[in-house]
């Protein structure tokens, strides 16, 4: 006689078959090195995480594309932080169905990650001056730390963490 089979028990918080879908634009960057930015992603529901993980920018505007399991509905917070740029925070409201997200867009200059743009961002891009290569406080992302990755942290002065 056959035994009969077990089901097997469905990933915690089942399928991921819900797609939250969007733009990320990383502001003030210009890409024109080889540089990328890793930008990690949460989806939380309270202080419950849904999902998290990052993507890797390697233009001014990046596809955003994250699954969360079907069975989450109601309100939720998008939180996006990394690199040399403000934690942005984006209402949802999780449906179960697969939906736009519309724009992110995330102010740059925090490039010692305090959360705001202040007089320490500036005096730590100007010791990087000259710097080439992969470097936070070049915070366009031309490969260089020059005058330009200076002016925009001038420019963006004052700006907090959402």
């Amino acid at each position: 006689e056959a035994k009969p089979r077990k089901a097997k028990a469905a990933a915690p918080g089942g399928p991921a078959n819900q797609t939250l879908s969007g733009n990320l634009f990383l502001g003030d960057t210009v890409f024109s090195g080889s540089s990328t930015r890793n930008i990690a992603y949460t989806v939380m529901q309270g202080t419950t995480t849904l999902i998290s993980n990052s993507v890797t920018a390697s233009a001014s505007s990046s596809a955003l594309s994250i699954g969360v399991p079907a069975s989450a509905t109601g309100a939720a917070t998008l939180v996006l932080d990394g690199s040399s740029f403000l934690k942005r925070k984006v209402s949802l409201t999780l449906t179960g169905s697969s939906q736009a997200i519309g724009n992110a867009t995330m102010q740059n200059g925090d490039v010692d990650n305090s959360g705001e743009v202040d007089a320490a961002d500036i005096d730590q891009v100007i010791a990087a001056f000259g710097n080439m290569g992969d470097n936070v406080e070049d915070v366009d992302v031309s490969d260089e730390v020059d005058a330009a990755d200076i002016d925009i942290v001038i420019a963006n002065f004052g700006g907090m963490d959402d």
